[in-house]
């Protein structure tokens, strides 16, 4: 079995320190409550073994926290170099915000079963309308 750890770029939590990780897992948490996943956010080795085994196949929930966990990397990183090289902070919520309009815009035009109830309320909760 090929390990994909291997493939993923060295851009998570272990490269992050002091506040930055708790930025992460604060903004990881945030994800995961908007999608309706209540659990406590783990090590990154952890949460990106939870990523591997359980987000397969085309369900709205999959699509969703792919494309959130690819934003979460993106903005981490973003955040990481505006904090290094430009002296600017930016809060949770401001990044969050960021992913969820990737997520509008990715999801804008789907055709989306809204009678199953765990997809209605996934669009209310990321403000996704199709």
């Amino acid at each position: 079995m090929v390990s994909t750890r291997s493939k993923v770029p060295s851009c998570g939590w272990p490269s992050l320190t002091g506040y930055l990780l708790g930025f992460a897992k604060e903004l990881w948490g945030n994800v995961l409550s908007l999608c309706g996943i209540m659990r406590n956010v783990s090590t990154w080795d952890r949460e990106l073994d939870w990523a591997t085994k359980l987000l397969r196949g085309r369900s709205l929930i999959v699509q969703v926290l792919k494309l959130a966990l690819v934003g979460h990397v993106y903005g981490l990183w973003c955040e990481r170099n505006s904090r290094l090289f430009e002296g600017r902070a930016r809060l949770v919520g401001d990044v969050l915000n960021d992913i969820r309009d990737t997520i509008q815009i990715r999801l804008n035009n789907w055709s989306i079963c809204k009678t199953d109830s765990r997809n209605a309320t996934l669009c209310a909760s990321w403000g996704i309308l199709s």
